[in-house]
């Protein structure tokens, strides 16, 4: 990853620019896996540019995080997970 794209780069306002998958697990410390886990969720803010190409806005995500976690009332209530229709 060169610097250009770094989730390091911060623009005016003091965030990341939009960024992909990976650089999104690596801004928030985690893996890949878990960032599709929070998008079956539903809770993670994606912007969905094609069938194959998603980026995160990382002010998006935030409010996101705050919304579920910033309330002190602990962890948020789980929604059931989405079934996949393998058939």
């Amino acid at each position: 990853m060169d610097e250009e794209s770094s989730p390091n780069r911060i623009t005016e306002d003091g965030t990341p620019p939009l960024l992909d998958k990976k650089e999104a697990a690596e801004w928030l410390s985690v893996c890949t896996r878990t960032i599709d886990h929070w998008l079956l969720e539903g809770w993670m803010p994606v912007i969905q540019l094609s069938p194959r190409i998603q980026r995160f806005n990382p002010r998006h995500i935030l409010a996101a995080i705050e919304e579920l976690y910033g309330k002190g009332h602990g962890y948020p209530q789980r929604q059931p997970r989405k079934q996949l229709d393998i058939g």
